[in-house]
């Protein structure tokens, strides 16, 4: 899920047959559950392709990805910028 992307237009919750998807109350942006596979209907019901299948590997290193740009901005810092 893109949070970016994602402007709660609510699709994706009334797509999902196993009501895997909430809106946050504090985002209102949906938030969805990595249970399903194959051909999930909240992807074909989001027209503005904030929802995408990936890979349990690719999530990872997304994820990973992720958590280093963190501590990059927590430190002041570019991601991949060195300190002398």
């Amino acid at each position: 899920m893109d949070s970016e992307v994602c402007i709660g237009c609510m699709n994706c919750v009334t797509a999902c047959i196993y009501g895997g998807i909430e809106i946050d109350p504090k985002t209102l942006k949906a938030v969805k559950c990595d249970l399903c596979g194959g051909d999930p209907a909240c992807i074909k019901a989001c027209e503005y392709g904030a929802i995408s299948l990936v890979k349990a590997k690719e999530k990872g290193l997304r994820e990973r990805r992720k958590g280093i740009d963190i501590a990059y901005q927590t430190m002041g810092m570019k991601t991949g910028e060195v300190q002398e």
